[in-house]
């Protein structure tokens, strides 16, 4: 089940990735890229960047008419991940060509089916039966917001490793390096950008709740050592420069209602708004999980507390980049398995009803991607709509229905939620992607007027 599971993420992951996500949506895809290969082919860290300490101080490498110009030393962010598209597009381009997007993600199929089995491997920490093990695998191998933004080219879905990596280090094992391997990872994920600070502060955090001085020096020794290196870095290169980024990267603005608008009102995989459901049904199962199962999950509420925290104080309330938040995809499915595992032991069927009413936007997705939204009635989507509170209606008015066929009708619902998940990844189109977005902004636009 485990091999089935790795080879459908491998082929979800892969099939049209270089159609979807649209390639050019976020220019940030070439920056990695050009940064990483200017680095392999020149020992140049270069790349494009707006940032005004570059145009003041003459860093300006190449003009580039119409686009932000190229810089060198780029110093705006650490260089690990960048290595990855650096070298894809190294193998048929020099750094400073424009990068193929089939050529720099296609290294990022990979990374993101890893990530895949290290949830699975994280998960099977977690829970005992291996049906809630698998259900954890099969929901972020098939979702398609995890699908999508796991294809593109940031550092944040190689923040995503170390996280899962990090989570699965923390669990109490006899492994003789377990600490240093926690500082290593630590380290690594400020080298591979910034907001890679949270996983050593969470590490630090969630030893000094359980009292664990061990892991508690690990996330010091970790966060220290990965700014230190950072430092290093752009000390070797520029160190006064260095010094003006990383001042004009903290002086971004900031807005109470980020969250707010980041995954209710703008919930996107880049910048436009799209809607699968999967996203807002796992923050609110985190939030859950962090009242129901506050011993069990420290480990995983600990590190979405500091994401979230980390998010609200960086982004502004207009800042729709929406890999900010891919380092928290793993933990909201396992805070949605959490919280079914739960329903199911629990025979909650009223949740059961209020997650299947978050998960509906996936079958909105599913008909108009598929072409089919004309030809179902208003009428057969609310049909759809009622489906998820059955089982509580059965439990009411035919309480001879046992409790195992009422579970058996939830399964079968909820094996149509993934046979969805995967349909909507199969057919999706960049022509309705965009209808979507500009559909939604004109309607919101006109309520608010």
């Amino acid at each position: 089940m485990f091999i089935l599971i790795i080879l459908l993420a491998f082929f979800l992951r892969f099939f049209n990735y270089s159609y979807f996500p649209i390639g050019g949506e976020t220019a940030d895809e070439s920056a990695w890229a050009f940064l990483g290969a200017s680095i392999i082919e020149e020992g140049q860290p270069t790349s494009w960047s707006y940032f005004k300490p570059y145009s003041d101080n003459n860093y300006i490498y190449q003009s580039r008419e119409g686009l932000a110009p190229f810089v060198r030393p780029a110093l705006d962010h650490p260089p690990l991940f960048s290595l990855l598209p650096g070298f894809a597009h190294s193998l048929k381009n020099n750094w400073d060509s424009f990068p193929s997007i089939k050529l720099i993600r296609f290294p990022m199929i990979f990374l993101g089916t890893i990530n895949v089995a290290l949830l699975f491997i994280l998960a099977d920490k977690y829970f005992k039966k291996k049906r809630w093990v698998y259900l954890t695998g099969l929901i972020y191998a098939t979702a398609p917001s995890f699908v999508f933004s796991s294809r593109l080219v940031v550092a944040e879905n190689l923040l995503v490793t170390w996280t899962l990596l990090a989570l699965i280090l923390l669990r109490p094992e006899k492994w003789k390096f377990r600490y240093v391997l926690l500082l290593l990872v630590g380290a690594l994920a400020v080298l591979t950008k910034v907001s890679g600070i949270v996983i050593p502060i969470s590490i630090f955090a969630y030893g000094l709740a359980i009292k664990d001085k061990k892991a508690i020096m690990a996330g010091v020794w970790g966060l220290i050592a990965g700014i230190l290196l950072f430092a290093l870095w752009g000390a070797f290169f520029n160190w006064q420069l260095f010094v003006d980024i990383m001042m004009g990267q903290s002086a971004r603005d900031i807005g109470l209602a980020t969250l707010h608008h980041r995954f209710f009102l703008h919930p996107g995989i880049i910048e436009k708004i799209f809607f699968d459901g999967w996203i807002i049904f796992g923050l609110i199962a985190s939030f859950i999980s962090l009242y129901k199962n506050k011993k069990t999950f420290l480990a995983l509420n600990t590190f979405i507390i500091f994401n979230l925290l980390f998010i609200l104080a960086t982004s502004g309330e207009n800042t729709y980049h929406g890999w900010y938040d891919y380092m928290l995809y793993p933990l909201f499915v396992a805070a949605i398995v959490d919280n079914l595992k739960r329903i199911f032991k629990k025979d909650n069927y009223k949740i059961f009803g209020l997650m299947w009413i978050m998960l509906l936007p996936l079958f909105r997705v599913a008909s108009v991607h598929g072409g089919w939204s004309e030809q179902v009635s208003s009428l057969g989507f609310r049909v759809v709509m009622v489906l998820g509170f059955v089982p509580y209606g059965l439990s009411l008015i035919a309480p001879k229905v046992s409790k195992k066929h009422i579970n058996i009708f939830m399964w079968i619902l909820f094996g149509i939620l993934i046979l969805t998940n995967i349909y909507v990844i199969t057919v999706f189109t960049q022509e309705n992607y965009w209808e979507m977005d500009s559909g939604f902004r004109t309607q919101w636009c006109a309520d608010l007027i």
